[in-house]
């Protein structure tokens, strides 16, 4: 109470909801929820003046009033030495998915490996597992991976798709390194929303993947992009 800004996270709410009473006036409170919850979590007796959401619906953004904001993931700075945006491609396309964290991701894999030799078989491409983990270990930082990066690095394109939420740091790591990025469309609210067929390309089901990978894979547009 002795303060005039309290700010806090996801993980913290268990404490804020064993403050006594309730703000006292003239007392700004900030939330910050980084989770892969898309849920709003908040004590409704303690409820932050402004909070930024990770996982926020654009659904949810219209229908709750108040100040609410996107908090999306972007390319950490940690991480901008892992990108080489000016190496030799490769790859014509990279596919990079855990599939545990989503059945989803499972039937896009499995269609891109029909769809894609069938298509053009004389494309160069890597579909599997990488091992990369976002976050591991005691402090939460990533698990090194550099064969992720590696192969990222040396993409013309890059799939993404959901994971245990829709926000995925792949989504923008692609982006990062110059690589053409096909992802599944995101519901999430962004400060400054993505169009299709200017930031990227994207696709809702299956079908819809499938058009605009053949578009791609058949035309000069991922040369274009990717540079």
């Amino acid at each position: 109470h002795s303060f005039d800004l309290v700010i806090w996270g996801e993980e913290e709410i268990a404490q804020v909801d064993q403050l006594p009473g309730l703000p006292r006036s003239g007392q700004i409170l900030v939330m910050i929820d980084g989770g892969d919850i898309t849920k709003i979590r908040y004590n409704h007796n303690i409820k932050p003046h402004l909070l930024f959401k990770r996982e926020l619906f654009q659904k949810t953004q219209q229908k709750i009033k108040g100040s609410i904001y996107p908090f999306n993931f972007a390319v950490e700075d940690m991480y901008w030495h892992e990108f080489i945006p000016h190496q030799a491609r490769q790859y014509d396309y990279s596919c990079m998915l855990r599939l545990s964290s989503n059945p989803f991701r499972t039937k896009l894999k499995e269609a891109l490996e029909v769809v894609g030799p069938k298509m053009n078989k004389r494309l160069t491409h890597f579909v599997g597992e990488t091992g990369e983990i976002s976050y591991g270990g005691n402090k939460a930082f990533r698990t090194p991976t550099p064969k992720y990066f590696n192969i990222l690095n040396q993409s013309r394109v890059s799939i993404n798709c959901y994971g245990a939420g829709q926000d995925c740091l792949r989504f923008w790591e692609i982006l990062g390194s110059g690589a053409m990025l096909l992802s599944q469309r995101l519901e999430l609210a962004m400060a400054h929303p993505f169009q299709d067929g200017v930031h990227g390309l994207f696709f809702d089901n299956l079908k819809e993947f499938e058009e605009k990978f053949g578009k791609l894979i058949n035309s000069k547009y991922t040369i274009a992009c990717s540079n």
